[in-house]
């Protein structure tokens, strides 16, 4: 068979018909993100969730604590209540050793609870803690704690006379006043009778007037106050300061600036 004569310009053109063609390669994206990406992503939100759960658990493990130390404190006044009842002592009879009880008379005895609300309320109830005990007298109403066996406070009720006035057993009552315009001074001023038997902060309260410049004792009921003059600083007085409210309490004790 003769050979096929192929000339340059055919061989390529026939080259060309069979090669592919040349072309531009084209990129192609899509918002997909890797699957590697993906995993991370979500190990992030979970160990964002469990570090929120960690921190809840933890605040609900002490309110926990907390509110069981309330319920154990609680209970051991309650337990020794109850021993002292056991014993044959009765919580009254404990009150008596330090304050003259009103005679003939069946008091209302309650067990304080929620006693922030009651400090919120009435200054009274400033010094009580939950568990101790509240004497309700018709003349007379009074705080005790059981557990340290301390009268925390005392005040009168209505309008009496005699020795029920004062409810205390050769201890004086004492009015505190703050009149010298300074917050809370006449409550830390009772704080410092804490514990003691011979003085019982009746009420504390603001004086009429914030500008005292110097603390007035006054002494009503004309008792021994020779500490409270040293304690501080001050000759009593018999009479109080025009504008001032009655007291019922045996000193009135008005705080000044100085």
């Amino acid at each position: 068979m003769p050979k096929l004569i192929i000339n340059k310009e055919q061989k390529e053109e026939n080259f060309d018909a069979i090669a592919p063609q040349k072309n531009h390669p084209v990129l192609i994206t899509t918002n997909a993100q890797p699957q590697s990406k993906g995993r991370g992503g979500f190990g992030k939100a979970f160990f964002v969730l469990f570090l929120f759960a960690a921190g809840g658990a933890v605040w609900f493990y002490f309110q926990y604590a907390n509110l069981q130390a309330q319920l154990t404190d609680f209970q051991a006044i309650q337990a020794q209540n109850q021993e002292a009842q056991d014993e044959g002592i009765s919580l009254l009879d404990r009150i008596n050793q330090h304050i003259l009880l009103p005679h003939n008379e069946e008091p209302k005895i309650i067990t304080l609870k929620n006693i922030q609300e009651l400090k919120n309320k009435e200054t009274f109830y400033e010094y009580a803690q939950d568990g101790d005990a509240l004497v309700q007298f018709h003349s007379l109403e009074i705080i005790y704690n059981s557990a340290a066996d301390v009268i925390v406070n005392a005040r009168t009720r209505g309008t009496v006379a005699g020795a029920e006035t004062r409810a205390v057993q050769g201890a004086i009552t004492i009015d505190i006043r703050n009149g010298a315009g300074v917050a809370g001074l006449a409550g830390k001023t009772a704080e410092t009778f804490k514990g003691v038997k011979d003085f019982i902060v009746q009420s504390v309260g603001n004086a009429s007037r914030s500008d005292y410049s110097k603390t007035i004792v006054v002494n009503l009921s004309n008792k021994e106050a020779s500490g409270l003059e040293k304690q501080f600083n001050a000759t009593s007085v018999r009479d109080l300061p025009a504008g001032e409210q009655p007291s019922s309490a045996d000193v009135v004790i008005i705080l000044g600036k100085s």
